[in-house]
């Protein structure tokens, strides 16, 4: 990481750290250590010097060290070596030393007496320091070790706490692997610098979903060159082939894709979208017959009408045409109005990120990424987001579930680090589930939001409840939004207040003479209270803090730190130089338009001849109608050929 200043913290914020974490009234030990060392440097020059005339090495260190810098005023080495007490005479060495003690006790009484007042005052801060800690909320200074990362440590820095040569980070190290984490940051809170900063001092693969583009600008060469990684890929100028993650003959990674691309968990009525399953079936079969890839294909498909769309896929894949069309022929495609619906839910769907489609169909990343310690960026910009969102959904969890197929055939898995900025426009579904199995793979998530109501808006209160659970590291960033402002208040949990009262009465004494007096009683009544209200957290934590919770020993603990702050290093970051992208877009560019067929030389095969079964019908039976009891002239389906070899582009 590039050397450079830290930013100091705002008076604002050591501000509130004094009234948030207040200190015991104690004289601070600098002052202690220095009135320790103003005395013992003239001793020692006692010793070399003034005392060097006193032949026993032992009176010579005694006296030194109690007269310290009056040695030389009372010239104690020209007094005599006995001193009367009382009808004794005993040497002057010993007795030098005896004042030190009642010296000690006065110091001891009175440092005592600024420590804190009196016993009730000792006793009831006690009391309210063990009750927070019970609560988990531990000041800056009384925080574990080991949740610190070391200097030069590759890790994931969180926040920082002190300042100065006393500053420390908060952090995971690399390949500890304790948790996922949340990051909770509003617009203009100090969420991109938080991140430039992860980059630069994590030290391993890592996946980033950069809207703004700003960390690929400023980490990429970075990370490359200095840090001497792997290749940094930014999608969409380079491609990803999903096919390589998602395995095109494996029905079940079939049917996540076909999830992720149609969204059909956002829907309200997912049954329309749920219908076209069979066609992403359909369309892997087509692609693998053609030797083109099957989201290729599907893309063509959405570009034609219904009839000569099924007309086609019906020659490589007729059982689940069949399957889609209810037993319709592709002729009578539009008779299905079940169908006809959905196949307008299909091409509504695939028609917005269709324009994308070829930078998640060809390859420039390769699948051995984690090994190769590459750094991918994803930087679709936000106002691109309702379209290319199912894509980059359906990179980041193909990439996630690439990484996890990998870490079933390893004995160690290599730590990767998965960002996901914005989450809130580039949601994946099954978060709460990935959160929960992911981590046996060497792989850590951070999320971040904008606000904490996003995740209920997009998962439901009870998902975002199991994400946020999930979830063993949280920061929440200083927001004006009452809401976060309620959650950062019921994180940092209550205190202890003791309100001090006074009641004055009136005294009758019975004795030789009757009187009268007052009497007062002093009482302390113990109150919990929270330890920061929603207002306070709302208008008075500063902007350059950070709430953070994360596990600290055995135990969660929670602790207002400081935000990182990456900006002193911009100018020695250097930005990867801007390149042309008109050859990429013709690399990029799809045929569409051509009709698939099978690979040259390979001759249809012809079916084995079948005996007709004669069927009642009302009316001639269409030849195309795909009924097994009837022999008709219909296209017959070319036997699949056997599965490729996996990371084959289709």
């Amino acid at each position: 990481m590039p050397q450079s200043t830290s930013m100091p913290p705002t008076p604002e914020f050591r501000q509130f750290i004094r009234e948030f974490y207040p200190r015991p009234s104690r004289v601070p030990l600098w002052v202690l250590a220095t009135i320790a060392l103003l005395w013992l440097l003239p001793a020692l020059l006692n010793f070399v010097w003034f005392a060097r005339s006193i032949p026993s090495t032992k009176a010579r260190a005694a006296q030194s060290l109690s007269y310290s810098f009056l040695f030389p005023i009372w010239h104690i080495d020209q007094q005599p070596d006995t001193v009367s007490i009382g009808s004794l005479e005993v040497p002057r060495a010993p007795t030098q030393v005896v004042w030190i003690l009642p010296a000690a006790l006065c110091g001891l009484a009175i440092y005592l007496a600024v420590a804190g007042g009196d016993a009730t005052h000792r006793t009831q801060r006690a009391e309210a320091e063990r009750f927070a800690r019970q609560q988990g909320r531990l000041p800056p200074w009384q925080l574990p070790p080991a949740l610190f990362l070391k200097p030069g440590e590759s890790g994931v820095p969180l926040a920082k706490v002190g300042h100065g040569k006393r500053e420390r980070i908060i952090g995971i190290a690399h390949g500890t692997s304790r948790g996922h984490a949340l990051c909770v940051a509003p617009t203009g809170a100090g969420k991109g610098l938080h991140l430039t900063d992860l980059m630069l001092t994590w030290h391993g693969p890592a996946v980033i979903v950069d809207p703004k583009g700003e960390i690929y600008r400023r980490t990429a060469t970075h990370r490359r060159v200095l840090q001497g990684l792997g290749p940094c890929y930014n999608l969409p100028n380079d491609a990803l082939d999903l096919l390589d993650y998602f395995d095109p003959h494996d029905p079940l990674d079939v049917q996540a894709l076909h999830e992720i691309l149609l969204e059909t968990w956002r829907d309200r009525d997912p049954i329309w979208a749920k219908k076209t399953l069979p066609l992403f079936f359909a369309a892997m079969a087509a692609g693998q017959a053609t030797g083109r890839n099957g989201l290729q294909v599907l893309a063509r498909w959405a570009q034609l009408a219904l009839p000569d769309a099924m007309t086609e896929a019906a020659i490589f894949a007729p059982k689940e045409v069949r399957q889609f069309l209810d037993s319709l022929p592709p002729a009578r495609a539009l008779e299905n109005k079940f169908a006809t619906s959905a196949w307008g839910t299909l091409t509504a769907k695939f028609a917005t990120f269709a324009p994308h489609i070829a930078t998640f169909t060809q390859r420039d990343v390769s699948p051995a990424w984690v090994e190769a310690g590459s750094t991918i960026y994803i930087t679709y910009p936000l106002e691109q987001a309702s379209t290319a969102r199912p894509l980059v959904a359906a990179a980041v969890a193909g990439l996630i579930r690439g990484r996890m197929r990998q870490a079933r055939h390893s004995r160690t898995a290599t730590p990767a680090l998965f960002l996901i900025d914005e989450l809130a426009a580039f949601a994946i579904p099954g978060l709460d589930t990935l959160l929960a199995t992911v981590r046996s793979a060497g792989i850590m998530l951070i999320i971040y939001l904008q606000q904490l109501s996003q995740l209920r808006d997009i998962y439901g209160p009870e998902t975002a409840e199991t994400i946020m659970g999930n979830c063993h590291y949280h920061l929440y960033f200083a927001s004006n939004d009452l809401k976060m402002a309620r959650h950062i208040s019921d994180m940092l949990g209550t205190r202890l207040d003791f309100i001090r009262h006074e009641s004055t009465g009136r005294s009758h004494m019975l004795g030789q003479a009757s009187r009268t007096g007052q009497q007062t009683t002093i009482s302390h009544q113990r109150e919990e209270v929270p330890a920061l209200s929603p207002a306070e957290a709302q208008k008075r934590l500063p902007e350059d803090a950070v709430v953070v919770y994360a596990p600290m020993g055995k135990r969660k603990g929670i602790v207002i730190a400081r935000r990182l702050d990456s900006s002193p290093l911009f100018d020695e970051l250097e930005h990867l130089p801007r390149t042309s992208t008109d050859h990429l877009r013709a690399k990029r560019a799809l045929d569409l338009a051509t009709p698939l067929v099978p690979p040259k030389g390979k001759a249809e095969p012809t079916s084995p001849p079948r005996e007709p079964v004669a069927i009642e019908s009302e009316g001639p039976i269409d030849e195309a109608t795909p009924t097994e009891s009837v022999s008709t002239d219909a296209v017959i389906v070319e036997p699949a050929p056997q599965a490729a070899p996996r990371g084959r582009v289709w």
